[in-house]
């Protein structure tokens, strides 16, 4: 199977996409894939197949469905193929081509971030082929340990819940460390309340980064606008840009125990 100029672009465009701007993205059987853009009540998504022939999935009746998600059919198509079908539909960026086939989604997991797996076929044969996908989020986090030093915890909300609360005791040198999923365009309304005025946050953007030496946990990432410890945070209301995981770090600022209680609310 060659792989022509216009292929190899696709790819890169994709790959660039998937590293700024990606709004929810998966792994999957089939390369990345990623949640593209609406178009009325049909979600399009974009994959890149390892390096073979990207193409792009029409779904119908997902866009901007986030939760309660349940199956859906649609149709894949590309520049190039295996397989050519007697008939054309639209492809990438809206251009009639002749290799597509249908294509049939369930979710696994009914709310953001989503497990899939689906079914596919060529034009409109049967749909005797698997593909499987797997959100992408930044799962490296630090241990926590016994002396509450560090903690590590992902915030889960309940089932039409949109806040959560933590009461936390730190020891000096220690950080906290608090992960929640989310999608882009949703608001985030975080508050910190520590005893002596004594506990600051961070909040770093999905794609973050974690690696630990001699002890000492290092955080590679773009920190949320507005929400560096430096500037001594305490709480933040503010847009979410893009979906995904994200990192509240919380340190405290003077010696001694710090004792806080976190509140986060999502809308």
């Amino acid at each position: 199977m060659k792989k022509t100029i216009a292929s190899l672009l696709f790819s890169l465009a994709l790959v660039i996409s998937f590293n700024s701007f990606a709004d929810e993205v998966w792994n999957s059987s089939h390369g990345k894939v990623i949640y593209s853009e609406d178009s009325g009540t049909t979600a399009l998504w974009r994959y890149n197949d390892d390096g073979r022939y990207g193409g792009i999935i029409y779904i119908e009746n997902l866009a901007g469905v986030y939760s309660d998600r349940g199956s859906y059919t649609g149709y894949w198509a590309q520049d190039q193929g295996d397989v050519i079908c007697e008939t054309e539909r639209d492809g990438i960026n809206g251009r009639r081509t002749k290799y597509w086939g249908r294509f049939h989604i369930d979710f696994i997991d009914k709310d953001f971030p989503s497990r899939w797996q689906a079914r596919w076929g060529n034009c409109k044969d049967a749909l005797t082929k698997d593909w499987k996908g797997t959100p992408v989020t930044s799962v490296n986090t630090p241990k926590a340990d016994e002396t509450l030093h560090n903690v590590s915890e992902i915030i889960r909300f309940s089932r039409g819940a949109s806040s959560a609360a933590y009461e936390k005791t730190m020891l000096p040198g220690g950080s906290h460390y608090y992960y929640f999923t989310a999608r882009a365009g949703q608001m985030l309304n975080l508050d910190l309340v520590s005893k002596e005025n004594n506990a600051v946050f961070s909040i770093y953007k999905p794609f973050y980064r974690l690696s630990e030496t001699g002890g000492v946990i290092d955080i590679k990432g773009e920190i949320l606008n507005g929400t560096k410890a430096a500037y001594q945070m305490k709480n933040w209301l503010g847009k979410l840009p893009v979906a995904g995981q994200y990192l509240i770090l919380i340190d405290g600022i003077k010696q001694g125990n710090v004792s806080y209680n976190l509140q986060i609310f999502i809308k």
